[in-house]
C-alpha cells in the first residue's frame, strides 16, 4: 500500500467535492432552494461543469485511492463502492428532470448512495479509535442525517444545507478513517 498515495487521492477526492460545490452554491445560491437539492446545480448552465467536475474529481481520486489498498480488500472493495457511486449519481444527474421515471431513477440511485455512506460511515467509525477528528465527522454525519431526514417528508425543507452538511461530516470522517489506516500500517511494518 502506498500510505501518502492513498491520504493525498482521497483527501483531492473530498475536496473537490465539497470545493467545487461551494463554487456552485456561490455561483448560484438560489438553484438549491426547492426540491432537488444539489442535483439543481447538475442541469443548470451556470454550474453544470462544476458539479460535474465535483462528482467526477470525487468518484475518480476516491478510485484512485482504492487502488493503493491492494492489502486491505474489505477497505478497497468498499472505497471502490464510493468512487462508483459518486459516477453513477453525476450520470444519473444529467436526465432526471426530463421524465418523472428518470427523477424517480435518481432519487432511489441517490437515497442507496446516501445509503452506502451511512454504511461506509458505521464502518469508519468501527475500525477507526474514537479521536476528535473521527467524533467531529460523525457529529456533522448524524446532523446532516438528521436534517436530510426531516426534509423528506416536508417537516422542514432543509435538503441542501443537509446535503451540505452531510457532505463535510463524511468528508472529514473518510479522511480521518483513511489516515488511521495509513497509521495501523505504518505501525505494524
Amino acid at each position: 500500500m502506498n500510505k501518502k498515495k492513498l491520504l493525498l487521492y482521497v483527501t483531492l477526492g473530498q475536496l473537490i467535492f465539497i470545493s467545487f460545490l461551494w463554487a456552485c452554491y456561490l455561483i448560484h445560491p438560489d438553484i438549491v432552494d426547492g426540491p432537488g437539492g444539489f442535483s439543481n446545480y447538475g442541469v443548470m448552465q451556470p454550474t453544470i461543469f462544476l458539479y460535474s467536475g465535483a462528482f467526477l474529481g470525487a468518484g475518480l481520486f476516491t478510485l484512485a485511492g482504492a487502488k493503493q489498498l491492494s492489502d486491505k480488500p474489505v477497505a478497497r472493495r468498499y472505497l471502490v463502492g464510493l468512487g462508483v457511486g459518486y459516477l453513477v449519481i453525476l450520470l444519473s444527474t444529467y436526465p432526471y428532470q426530463l421524465h418523472a421515471v428518470l427523477n424517480y431513477t435518481h432519487t432511489i440511485l441517490g437515497t442507496l448512495f446516501f445509503g452506502y455512506i451511512l454504511f461506509l460511515s458505521s464502518w469508519l467509525l468501527r475500525i477507526a479509535p474514537k479521536h476528535l477528528f473521527i467524533m467531529l465527522g460523525a457529529v456533522t454525519l448524524s446532523t446532516g442525517t438528521l436534517m436530510g431526514l426531516l426534509s423528506l417528508p416536508a417537516i422542514v425543507d432543509l435538503l441542501s444545507q443537509a446535503q451540505a452538511i452531510f457532505t463535510v461530516g463524511f468528508a472529514i470522517l473518510l479522511i480521518a478513517g483513511v489516515h488511521q489506516m495509513t497509521k495501523e500500517v505504518q505501525a505494524t511494518v
